[in-house]
């Protein structure tokens, strides 16, 4: 389990914003005081005291900015602490390991980054309001964490990833979930589904791929939903699965309404969208999939690296 040791002061992290700093951010407004005082003036519903409490984001928010600290005193340096969304290519290019600060979402826009050398640290920067399913660390253990990464007591799991293509040409890699089919909802997405010689034309609400590591998302929702137990796999095991949201009409049986995509196979879908098709990654990156359009998904050749310690 010896690794090379790796100083927290060599760690670039890309946290996730508050919901108050994503509210400041978006109001263009400067002080927390300023935006409680939009949050009653307005009286914007999701604040609404008898739906959300203005005092839960509050200590959300002050939960998280603690997080930073707690990150800072332990030897990550200040100015290695970024937006995750400002994260780029080039700045992870020369890092040994890039932290993501957040839930599930820090996770997957962190590693849209990442290469198949840098390494990962998913940590919840606040898991008292965030589910962070993808995430192994938070404030409980993360100096026990960065202790033992300091002294190489850490191992490196390979996370699968999906490698999408639309008319030929390659898109971003997805760390957990792809969508295809119409944006919006209550639109019918109909599509041809080609996979190890079975070809189908499938009317439904849209097809989820996931990775392991996104069967615990919107795809354990929807195989909840039909299996009434979890279909979460092991996040090391290397195929995906996928399920058909919704299929059309009722009780007609699709060959590939669920199952399972292993290495060197892969998934076609010809495009009979009518209206605004598309092909989303992790819900963060989204293509156009109109009438004609055709896109590949397989395994990628390239694995996520993600740290993992034993706190």
């Amino acid at each position: 389990m010896q690794n090379p040791p790796l100083e927290p002061s060599e760690i670039l992290v890309g946290v996730k914003r508050s919901k108050v700093e994503w509210d400041m951010h978006k109001y263009h407004i400067q002080s927390v005081e300023e935006l409680v005082e939009k949050y009653k003036r307005e009286g914007i519903p999701e604040h609404d005291s008898g739906k959300v409490s203005v005092e839960n984001i509050l200590e959300s928010h002050e939960r998280q900015k603690e997080f930073r600290e707690v990150l800072v005193r332990d030897g990550i340096k200040r100015e290695n602490i970024l937006w995750a969304e400002d994260i780029t290519r080039q700045m992870v290019s020369s890092r040994k390991a890039v932290m993501s600060g957040g839930g599930d979402w820090a996770v997957e826009i962190v590693s849209h980054k990442l290469d198949d050398k840098t390494l990962l640290i998913p940590v919840n920067s606040d898991y008292q309001s965030s589910v962070g399913a993808n995430t192994y660390y938070d404030i409980r253990n993360i100096q026990e964490a960065l202790r033992k990464m300091k002294t190489g007591e850490y191992w490196v799991e390979d996370w699968i990833r999906l490698e999408v293509e639309k008319n030929g040409r390659k898109l971003q890699s997805a760390t957990t979930t792809v969508f295809i089919g119409e944006k919006i909802r209550d639109d019918m997405s109909k599509q041809f589904v080609e996979l190890k010689g079975i070809t189908e034309k499938t009317t439904c609400s849209g097809m989820i791929i996931a990775t392991p590591a996104g069967t615990t998302g919107w795809y354990g929702s929807v195989y909840y939903f039909h299996h009434h137990k979890s279909g979460a796999i092991p996040k090391i095991e290397q195929y995906a699965r996928f399920i058909m949201t919704e299929p059309y009409p009722a009780g007609r049986v699709y060959q590939l309404a669920e199952g399972e995509l292993r290495k060197g196979e892969e998934m076609i879908f010809t495009s009979l969208n009518d209206n605004v098709g598309e092909i989303s990654i992790d819900s963060i990156v989204h293509y156009p999939f109109n009438r004609g359009t055709v896109a590949k998904v397989r395994i990628s050749d390239t694995n996520l690296k993600v740290i993992r310690a034993n706190v």
